[in-house]
C-alpha cells in the first residue's frame, strides 16, 4: 500500500473520522455534479423511485452512491464519471417536474427552471478560466511539466542532428511528472530521453548514441534551463520558452550523473 493512504484509513477508524469523511466526499461530489441543481437531482431521484420504468435507475444510482462510500481513498471528482449520464437523468427529470410547477393557476416553475438555467451559463462562464487553468497545472502561476517537456521536445526536433536529453531529479521530486520516455525504435528517433544517475553510467550511455547533442535538464529548478553539454566543454544555455541563448561554461562529464532509459512502444507523448 501506498503510504500516502495510510491518513485517509486510519481516519475511518472513529466515528468522527468517518462522519468527516462523509462530508468530505458528499462536498467534493456534490460541488462537482450540483451545485445548482442539487434540488433538481433530489425531485429526479424521488420520482424514479416512484416510475416502475426508472425504478432500476435509481437503484443504480443508490449502489453507486454506495460504492462511493464505502471507498477510503480520498474523494476525487472523475472517480464518479461514470455516473455522470445518470445524474443528468435525474435533473432533467427534476427540471421537467419543477417546470410544470404552478401557483394559484400562475405557471411559476417555467419562469424558476429558466432562470436557473441562466444562472447555471453564467456560473460556467465564470469559472472556466481557472478551472482550465487547474486541470493542466496544481501550480497556476508556473507552466505545468507536461507542457515544459512538449515545448523541449519540439524545439529539438526542429534543430539540427538527433538529442540526447539527460534528465536529472531532485529528491523530492514529484513521481507522476515522468520526463522519461522515447520511441519504440531508439536509434531512429530524433530526441532520446534518459535519466541522468553517475558520471560513468551516463558516459556509457553517451558512447552508445554516437554523434547526438548532449543535453542537460533538471525539471524541478524554479526556472527551467536546457543545458547543451559536450564530453568536453559546453558554452550555451537555451533558456525559456523562446529558446534564446546566452554563454555559459561548464565542465565536461562532472555534470553527467548516469542514464536510465525509459522505452515505450508507438510515438512519442508531447
Amino acid at each position: 500500500m501506498w503510504t500516502g493512504s495510510c491518513p485517509d484509513t486510519c481516519k475511518l477508524r472513529s466515528r468522527i473520522g468517518l462522519w468527516h469523511f462523509t462530508e468530505e466526499k458528499l462536498e467534493t461530489y456534490v460541488y462537482f455534479f450540483l451545485p445548482l441543481s442539487i434540488v433538481a437531482f433530489a425531485l429526479g431521484l424521488l420520482q424514479a423511485m416512484r416510475s416502475r420504468r426508472r425504478q432500476l435507475l435509481a437503484v443504480a444510482a443508490l449502489c453507486m452512491a454506495g460504492g462511493l462510500w464505502l471507498e477510503s481513498w480520498r474523494p476525487m471528482p472523475h472517480y464518479a464519471s461514470p455516473a455522470t449520464a445518470m445524474v443528468l437523468v435525474f435533473v432533467l427529470g427534476g427540471y421537467r417536474w419543477l417546470r410544470s410547477w404552478k401557483v394559484g393557476g400562475c405557471r411559476a416553475g417555467l419562469g424558476l427552471t429558466r432562470a436557473l438555467a441562466v444562472v447555471l451559463v453564467l456560473i460556467t462562464c465564470n469559472n472556466l478560466p481557472s478551472e482550465a487553468i487547474q486541470a493542466v497545472s496544481i501550480y497556476p502561476d508556473q507552466e505545468p511539466q507536461f507542457l515544459m517537456r512538449a515545448r523541449i521536445q519540439t524545439q529539438l526536433e526542429h534543430a539540427q542532428g538527433k538529442h540526447l536529453v539527460m534528465v536529472r531529479y531532485s529528491p523530492g521530486h514529484y513521481y507522476e511528472w515522468e520526463w522519461v520516455y522515447n520511441r519504440a525504435d531508439l536509434n531512429a528517433a530524433r530526441v532520446v530521453w534518459a535519466r541522468s544517475m553517475d558520471p560513468e553510467t551516463d558516459a556509457e550511455l553517451i558512447r552508445h548514441f554516437p554523434g547526438r547533442q548532449v543535453w542537460l535538464v533538471e525539471p524541478d529548478r524554479p526556472w527551467l534551463n536546457l543545458s547543451a553539454y559536450h564530453l568536453a566543454d559546453a558554452d550555451q544555455v537555451l533558456c525559456g520558452p523562446c529558446g534564446w541563448k546566452r554563454g555559459i561554461r561548464t565542465r565536461g562529464t562532472g555534470h553527467f550523473r548516469g542514464a536510465a532509459l525509459v522505452r515505450f512502444r508507438g510515438n512519442p507523448q508531447g
